[in-house]
C-alpha cells in the first residue's frame, strides 16, 4: 500500500472520538438548510465581521467564481512564476491573461519581491494579483507588513491572498484578516478546512474580504451550497484546535529534520518551509519520484523538482533512505 504525499494533506487527520457525536440521522436531509452555524463560530470567536465573510465549497469553488466577478479576456492576472498550476487551469475558464512576477531563491529559501511585484502592477495595470503564503509549492510566505504595504500601493488590483496552509507555523490569523479588510476595500484572503484541520473531502472554505465584494458574490452564489452536517463538523475542528496545534508541532520537527538531513547528506537543494511540505530542486526530480513510488511513496515531481508532503517520522526516515540511497548512486552522474 502506498502513502500518498502528493497532496499535501494534514497526515495527521482527525481522532476517531472528535466526530463521534455526528450522525446523519441527526440531520433532516429531506429538508433544505441556510445553516449559518460556522459563520456565527466565526464572528464569536475571531473578531470577523458577519458581512466580511463568503462561505463556499472549498477555496478552489470560492476562486473560480471570483475569476467569473472579476476577470475577462481583456484582464490580466498576475501571479508567482512559481505557483499552484491550478490557478492557470481557473484562468484559463475566464480567457483572462497571466503575467507573472519573479519568486526570488537564495541559497535556502525563496522568498516574494515586494518591489518587483509593486512594478510588475504598474507595468501589466492586473485586474487581479494572487499571493499564495506559504506558496505553493515553494513553501515561503509573506508577512501582514508586507502585504500592507503591496495593498496600499497597488490600490487599482484586487489582492487574493491565499491562505490555505494557515495553521501550520502555530498561528491562525483571522483577525489580522479583518483588520486589513477593514482598512483596505481591495484584498481577499482566502481559508480552507481541508490542509491544517485535516477536512480534505469536506470542502469547506470561505473568504474574507470587503462588504461590497461579499454583496456581488452573493449574487452568483448557490443559495443553498454547504450541508449543515459539514458545517456543523467544521465547527467542532475549529472548537478543538488545539489537536490540530499539536499535529502542527509534529509536522515542523519533522519537516526541520528532514530538511537538515536531505542539506546536509545529499546534493538535492532543499528549500524552508513555512507548510506542511517542501520544494526540492533535483536534476534527476522524475527517476527519484518514480522511485519513490516503486517504494511505496507517492509525491508530486516534474522535470526539475519535487514536492513532498511531510508525513509521520518513520515514513520521513524511510524517504530519506532511499534519497540517500538513489543520491549517492548518481553523484557522479
Amino acid at each position: 500500500m502506498r502513502i500518498d504525499l502528493s497532496l499535501n494533506e494534514n497526515v495527521y487527520g482527525i481522532p476517531s472520538n472528535m466526530l463521534q457525536n455526528y450522525r446523519l440521522a441527526d440531520y433532516d436531509i429531506s429538508k433544505y438548510s441556510n445553516s449559518n452555524i460556522l459563520t456565527d463560530y466565526l464572528v464569536n470567536n475571531y473578531e470577523l465581521k458577519r458581512e466580511s465573510i463568503i462561505m463556499g465549497y472549498g477555496i478552489e469553488d470560492i476562486l473560480l467564481r471570483i475569476f467569473h466577478l472579476l476577470l475577462d479576456n481583456k484582464d490580466v492576472l498576475l501571479l508567482a512564476d512559481v505557483a499552484w498550476e491550478h490557478y492557470y487551469a481557473l484562468s484559463n475558464k475566464v480567457d483572462a491573461k497571466c503575467c507573472t512576477y519573479t519568486m526570488r531563491l537564495d541559497e535556502k529559501h525563496y522568498h516574494f519581491d515586494i518591489d518587483e511585484i509593486i512594478a510588475k502592477a504598474k507595468e501589466y495595470a492586473p485586474k487581479v494579483i494572487i499571493i499564495n503564503s506559504p506558496n505553493n509549492p515553494t513553501g515561503n510566505g509573506m508577512t501582514y507588513s508586507q502585504l500592507e504595504y503591496i495593498l496600499a500601493n497597488c490600490p487599482e488590483s484586487i489582492i487574493l491572498f491565499d491562505e490555505c496552509y494557515m495553521g501550520f507555523e502555530g498561528e491562525l490569523s483571522y483577525s489580522k484578516q479583518q483588520s486589513l479588510v477593514n482598512a483596505y476595500d481591495n484584498v481577499i484572503f482566502l481559508n480552507s478546512l481541508s490542509k491544517f484541520f485535516a477536512l480534505a473531502s469536506l470542502r469547506v472554505g470561505f473568504a474574507v474580504t470587503s462588504p461590497h465584494i461579499v454583496e456581488i458574490y452573493e449574487r452568483i452564489k448557490p443559495r443553498w451550497e454547504i450541508s449543515p452536517m459539514d458545517l456543523a463538523i467544521s465547527k467542532e475542528v475549529l472548537m478543538n484546535q488545539d489537536y490540530f496545534f499539536e499535529s502542527a508541532k509534529k509536522i515542523r520537527k519533522t519537516r526541520e529534520w528532514f530538511i537538515c538531513k536531505v542539506r546536509e547528506n545529499t546534493l538535492l537543494k532543499i528549500y524552508d518551509s513555512e507548510s506542511n511540505f517542501v520544494y526540492i530542486k533535483y536534476k534527476f526530480a522524475c527517476d527519484l519520484g518514480e522511485v519513490l513510488y516503486a517504494r511505496g511513496y507517492k509525491v508530486k515531481y516534474g522535470e526539475d523538482y519535487l514536492r513532498i508532503t511531510i508525513g509521520r517520522q518513520v515514513d520521513m526516515e524511510n524517504i530519506y533512505d532511499i534519497i540517500f540511497e538513489f543520491d549517492e548512486r548518481h553523484c557522479n552522474d
